[in-house]
């Protein structure tokens, strides 16, 4: 088989999309997973997407639930493995500098997070933060 003998990529449809991710019950945004791909123009990597459906699928299994409740017990595990009791969340124990990092990159990342810190401590020395 030659190079000739493939068949070009065909983006799917939105509604393709919506209809695959329910029929597979999968754990997927259909409208950001198309626009996210429609706005690379459907490549990967640079490459171009060979197969729709396998990618929502393991797009799927990476998805991060917000939050997740353990069986059979009143803790709440978040998505940095963190445990707590009667779904009370102290959002400054988070490693948000990580998730900076990982969001958006070393530089970009840091410059945020600084921002968010200075941001953050002015509104504590106002008062408007409790």
């Amino acid at each position: 088989m030659n190079n000739n003998d493939r068949q070009a990529f065909t983006p799917p449809l939105l509604s393709e999309v919506k209809n695959f991710i329910e029929e597979n019950n999968l754990n997927v945004d259909g409208n950001y997973w198309y626009e996210y791909y429609q706005d690379r123009k459907w490549l990967i990597k640079g490459t171009c997407m060979k197969n729709w459906k396998v990618n929502l699928k393991r797009w799927s299994k990476t998805q991060i639930k917000d939050v997740r409740q353990k069986p059979d017990e009143g803790k709440i595990v978040t998505p940095f493995g963190e445990t707590v009791e009667n779904g009370q969340i102290d959002y400054e124990e988070t490693d948000l500098h990580a998730v900076y990092l990982s969001l958006f990159g070393k530089k970009k990342g840091q410059y945020l997070y600084d921002r968010f810190q200075k941001e953050l401590a002015a509104k504590k020395a106002s008062g408007e933060w409790k």
